[in-house]
């Protein structure tokens, strides 16, 4: 059911673009459509595998059993054949990306200036005027500027780290993945050198915890929750939407993202991990479906230096990871990008989230072998990643239901379902009393 192939053409119509990233090392081909994404890589050397698995399974399950919508949708397991009228389109736009790609590894020019070589002069005029436009931003959600391409009389393709042209005869690369939802909007790092008011500034932060929190509650860890994995839509959820939280005692905090606020989307859950749930002795109201802890037990990609060195491993519980990436990438962003944050929220990072927590985002992490806000082997003698103490940094769940700053978002929740639809609340794993929820079909 979830791991069955369909042509790539029945979930992914047309193709606007195709991005190439570390070809030769990691063999993975994305390809982009207005609205959805496809992730690829030679099916002989399936490095997808253990991704596609997770994709299929959690992200639809998140959304659906009204857990978060803070996750893209997953559209189908699917494969791409180099023979197809399809794969022919998909490889003759994948070569102008190989080249362009093999050009900047050169030297002859960078990928920033060799994508402005094929822009009209209009588009230029944007790109230029857009402070932002030469950072590299996630493959899942923005799309490569590829060099366009004569047509010609037949197919070309070209073989993996080879320069020679292969003819449709000859080593055939049939390619197997998965497509999302692309996500809309524009990565938190873009957003957040923009000046936005402080309620939206709630709004992103708000979602981006509760769903961290949500998934640390199912077991599940991202890992990987830097600046261009979450991306915000500056227009909005089309409804008001609803969360629902557990706090101390029998009662549930209620919170509310009104229409027209940023909308968040996490996304790339490759380096993800999976732990047996529930965690920290919680009861839980639901859970992922059981056997989907052993499917997904073990991804290969964390079975090296980013298990020893970051703190990115298998079957370990790190109820602080993921915040900590975020809230420690924010500081990072203030200093060194000029992060655009409302007074009010540089008070609340220094003095509630993180009161005694600088030593882990500092310089001195990264010189004793951290990397970019990991909590991994510089804290920890086990080389596994280190939990900070509640002084160093809160705990997620005590941030969202008694930090004042989001008490802006508190909601009557009762007022609102009648006319929205109880298919916009999204209750948190861990809530004491479960709401009985209509079915989204």
């Amino acid at each position: 059911m979830y791991d069955a192939f369909v042509p790539v053409e029945e979930v992914l119509t047309r193709i606007e673009s195709v991005h190439c990233a570390h070809w030769d090392q990691q063999r993975i081909m994305v390809a982009f459509s207005d609205a959805r994404v496809a992730k690829l890589c030679p099916a002989d050397d399936d490095r997808l595998h253990w991704e596609r698995k997770f994709v299929a399974r959690v992200l639809n399950w998140l959304i659906d059993q009204n857990v978060t919508p803070c996750v893209t949708r997953h559209y189908g397991c699917v494969e791409c054949s180099p023979d197809s009228a399809f794969g022919r389109v998909f490889w003759r736009k994948a070569n102008a990306s190989l080249n362009q790609l093999r050009q900047a590894e050169t030297g002859s020019h960078t990928p920033f200036t060799s994508a402005l070589s094929c822009l009209s002069p209009s588009q230029k005029v944007r790109m230029m005027a857009d402070s932002s436009a030469q950072s590299v931003l996630s493959p899942l959600a923005t799309s490569a500027l590829a060099t366009p391409r004569k047509k010609t009389s037949r197919p070309v393709r070209r073989d993996i780290g080879t320069d020679e042209p292969l003819s449709s005869k000859n080593n055939p690369v049939r390619l197997v993945g998965f497509v999302v939802e692309r996500a809309p909007g524009v990565s938190l790092h873009r957003w957040a050198q923009q000046d936005h008011a402080l309620h939206q500034w709630i709004c992103v932060l708000f979602q981006l915890l509760y769903t961290i929190d949500a998934m640390r509650a199912l077991g599940v860890r991202h890992n990987d929750m830097h600046w261009d994995n979450v991306f915000v839509d500056p227009r909005g959820w089309s409804e008001s939407i609803f969360f629902v939280l557990p706090t101390t005692g029998d009662s549930n905090a209620r919170f509310t993202i009104l229409q027209g606020r940023p909308a968040v989307r996490i996304i790339d859950f490759d380096k993800a991990s999976v732990v047996h749930a529930p965690l920290n002795g919680a009861s839980l109201h639901q859970s992922l479906p059981h056997e989907w802890y052993d499917t997904l037990a073990n991804n290969p990609i964390l079975n090296n230096s980013l298990c020893t060195s970051y703190g990115m491993c298998n079957n370990e519980p790190n109820s602080k990871y993921d915040a900590h990436t975020v809230l420690c990438y924010l500081m990072r962003g203030i200093e060194q990008y000029q992060y655009r944050i409302p007074p009010s929220l540089r008070d609340w990072l220094n003095a509630q989230a993180m009161t005694s927590g600088q030593r882990l985002y500092s310089a001195n992490f990264e010189g004793g072998g951290g990397f970019l806000c990991r909590l991994g082997k510089p804290f920890c003698s086990t080389g596994r990643s280190y939990l900070p103490s509640d002084d160093e940094q809160q705990p997620t769940l005590v941030l969202l239901t008694e930090s004042d700053l989001f008490a802006p978002l508190a909601a009557d929740l009762s007022a609102h379902t009648a006319s929205a639809g109880t298919n916009k609340v999204f209750v948190h794993p861990e809530c004491n009393l479960q709401i009985k929820l209509v079915d989204r079909r």
